[in-house]
């Protein structure tokens, strides 16, 4: 009898410390995605203020056509042309798109938030990068100051970075209002 006082308090300290690993609220969440060749995009989540930001953080720059051989007809010369013409169609420079978050996408996101613990941060050795270059980068701000980031060649994220990436995708993309940005996504899908 005397052992089952013990035991609800060793629960409840068990418990309790278990809890305190968990990250609290977040205020700010900002996903990267950077592929090789293509446009770079960020999202920023600032769930205090209620916004998401979908913007490109770099430069933007086509790559230029490759150099004619020397033995190149003007035939030749046209297509190359067209091939560069149809590239920078398919990839036009991504729209900074600003959009309101919903007090369930908040809540959405603060729950996958409030799962992660510290542990969640550190590399995972054991997952093998799809090796094309491709990176990813997730900073989490809290409400009590602390910043944890995590990154990592595509295929090497964790489930958790997975989950909440795809969390900031998803709410991202059924408010999108942007065509060029739309599509964008719909041609990443398809990678």
């Amino acid at each position: 009898m005397k052992s089952i006082p013990f035991l609800i308090l060793s629960f409840f300290f068990i418990f309790s410390c278990n809890k305190s690993e968990n990250l609290e609220e977040a205020k700010l969440i900002k996903s990267g995605y950077y592929p090789q060749f293509i446009q770079h995009f960020e999202i920023l989540a600032n769930l205090d203020e209620k916004y998401m930001l979908f913007y490109n953080p770099t430069f933007y720059s086509i790559p230029p056509p490759p150099p004619p051989s020397k033995n190149s007809t003007d035939e030749d010369l046209q297509r190359l042309k067209r091939e560069h013409d149809k590239f920078y169609l398919e990839n036009p420079k991504l729209e900074t798109e600003y959009v309101d978050l919903d007090e369930n996408e908040i809540k959405e996101l603060q729950k996958i938030i409030k799962s992660y613990n510290e542990n969640d941060f550190k590399e995972q050795s054991n997952r093998m990068p799809i090796i094309d270059g491709a990176s990813t980068s997730t900073l989490i701000v809290l409400k009590n100051k602390k910043a944890y980031s995590i990154g990592s060649y595509e295929g090497a994220n964790t489930e958790k970075e997975i989950e909440l990436t795809s969390k900031l995708f998803s709410i991202y993309k059924q408010k999108c209002k942007s065509k060029i940005n739309n599509n964008y996504i719909v041609k990443l899908e398809k990678r």
